[in-house]
């Protein structure tokens, strides 16, 4: 198993050393991450402003060039939290650019070492290819190459799931105590970890709804359910108090305006309706350059699914075609959008970004010992309730671009130990013919290979977009310096933060900027303005001096 893993991080680390050592990002969270941790580098005060140079010619703020960003009276302060650009500062000091994906990077391979170790116990062969799938079939390895949160919080959620298996399994306090404490973490990183929380709680509903069946004591399960939530209180608690002294609310200025949204959408009657909820989960909705299926593909994908999720009892009952062709119809359509010369950039479905993750209903096969059937209901509960979440908020992306829903990345580790835990299950289970287990697994195996292409895919066109933002930050780098930048892409800025900060940029279309910011921008000593325009993946510098007309 050292070996592999060893091998692992070693393919990480070339992947890592693959990318440019600049301060370019693939998404726009990412460099907005980098302003706040460069913020917080240079002038040691988590609370200060964000850098704006063209604040001379622009104080009103009419025309910031970011996607996101929140005004405090005249100043611009960053989007994100803070806390995970905080954590990622030491190792940014230390190493430079490539530093910020170190946190990312262990954590990745943290999560595949976590699901070896959830499997191993019944099975060392389905623990091994637990790891091989989560570290390199799943949207694990992407986002360990990112700078983002997701691969952290990803790891102390699952964490926090083993945590309260582990209670239950032991009923000892300490344990949801400790689940407690790892998912109350994991808030400060993402605020979608209430739907984790739920899960746990709900686990533990059904923990204590089973007792009161089987008429058996309840009152270790009312101490464990309030020791869980005391460490929930007490894990967040700092951070409440730290938001509110720090940005003036408990939440944050982005989770307090990301709830406001979220509720405003929750009472639109302008979401979509609940039928199309289930393909944009499964496959993902077309949104940010998205794959687009048509909808009788996108229904048929939908019931290869169920097919799939339900083949364990299916199998048990001599109903092996059914299973078949779900499978077929699984890997047909998984490989044609794998194969399809459509330039997506984003993949939103659960199920289509790593399709094999369809077994996790083996999780829950009548022959699973007691902790697979409890991996199981946690995937199974914990999808349900992301399911509700989307519905409920009314985001088909459900994150904008994304290689894989990053929301849902925490459940597809579980998803993955309850599909090996319960491969094995299907293995020992004499009700089944050795054939139409030797076809499943290796359908299964298929899957797998089909999301190592995709991850394949999504690394190949990260590592394109990156080298395109260097070329365009190097192109941008040689301009004179007393040049004023003006583009209509917002998420420019933030694709090249390291441009952003070092030259005066501002939000502007072709030809419109007023006559006020060209008196203060030659009043700052400016002398020229580069209109910038992006065709295809070129960008296109009008420039002429600012005395003269727009570019």
């Amino acid at each position: 198993m050292w070996a592999v893993a060893g091998g692992i991080a070693c393919l990480y680390l070339l992947c890592l050393l693959s990318l440019p050592d600049r301060p370019v990002f693939w998404s726009p969270d990412e460099g907005g991450k980098y302003l706040t941790l460069h913020q917080m580098v240079t002038t040691g005060d988590w609370s200060a402003p964000l850098p704006y140079p063209a604040a001379p010619i622009d104080p009103r703020l009419d025309y910031v060039p970011l996607l996101y960003w929140l005004r405090v009276d005249n100043a611009i302060y960053s989007w994100w939290p803070s806390w995970f650009p905080a954590l990622s500062s030491e190792p940014y000091q230390l190493l430079g650019v490539r530093g910020l994906f170190l946190v990312p990077i262990v954590s990745a391979l943290l999560i595949g070492l976590s699901v070896y170790a959830a499997v191993a116990s019944i099975s060392k062969r389905a623990a091994l290819g637990a790891l091989l799938a989560v570290a390199l079939a799943s949207p694990v390895w992407f986002y360990g190459l990112t700078f983002w949160e997701h691969t952290l919080h990803s790891l102390l959620v699952l964490l926090g799931f083993g945590a309260a298996l582990r209670g239950m399994t032991t009923d000892r306090a300490r344990w949801f105590a400790l689940s407690g404490l790892l998912l109350g973490l994991a808030f400060y990183l993402r605020l979608e970890t209430v739907v984790f929380i739920g899960t746990i709680g709900l686990l533990i509903g059904g923990w204590l709804i089973d007792r009161l069946r089987r008429r058996a004591a309840t009152r270790s399960i009312f101490i464990n359910a309030l020791v869980f939530g005391m460490s929930v209180i007490i894990a967040v608690t700092p951070f409440l108090v730290h938001n509110q002294l720090v940005e003036g609310h408990p939440l944050g200025r982005h989770n307090a305006a990301a709830v406001t949204r979220t509720v405003d959408r929750a009472l639109s009657y302008a979401r979509e309706s609940a039928l199309e909820i289930v393909p944009n989960v499964v496959v993902g909705s077309v949104g940010h350059q998205g794959v687009d299926l048509i909808p009788s593909l996108r229904w048929l994908f939908v019931l290869a699914v169920i097919g799939c999720f339900a083949s364990g009892w299916l199998l048990r009952r001599g109903l092996d075609v059914p299973v078949y062709v779900a499978a077929l119809a699984l890997m047909a359509l998984s490989g044609f959008v794998l194969l399809s010369p459509e330039d997506y950039s984003s993949i939103h479905g659960l199920v289509l970004i790593a399709p094999y993750l369809v077994f996790a209903g083996w999780g829950l096969h009548p022959a699973a010992d007691r902790v697979t059937r409890l991996w199981g209901v946690i995937a199974a509960v914990g999808g349900g309730l992301y399911v509700i979440a989307t519905a409920v908020g009314g985001w088909a992306a459900q994150g904008g671009l994304q290689w894989g829903p990053r929301y849902a990345l925490p459940l597809m580790a579980v998803m993955v130990i309850a599909a090996a835990r319960g491969s094995h299950a299907i293995w020992i289970d004499a009700a089944i013919p050795i054939g139409m287990k030797r076809v499943v697994i290796g359908c299964m195996i298929i899957l797998v290979l089909i999301g190592f292409g995709f991850q394949l895919r999504g690394l190949r066109a990260m590592l394109i977009d990156k080298q395109t933002y260097v070329k365009w930050e190097t192109q941008l780098n040689t301009l004179p310096s007393d040049t004023l930048i003006a583009t209509e892409d917002q998420w420019l800025a933030l694709t090249l933060p390291g441009v952003y900060e070092s030259r005066p940029m501002l939000k502007a279309q072709p030809g419109v900027l007023a006559p006020d910011v060209r008196e203060r921008s030659t009043q700052s000593g400016l002398k020229n303005l580069c209109q910038i325009q992006i065709v295809v993946d070129n960008l296109q510098l009008h420039c002429a001096p600012l005395s003269a007309d727009s570019p």
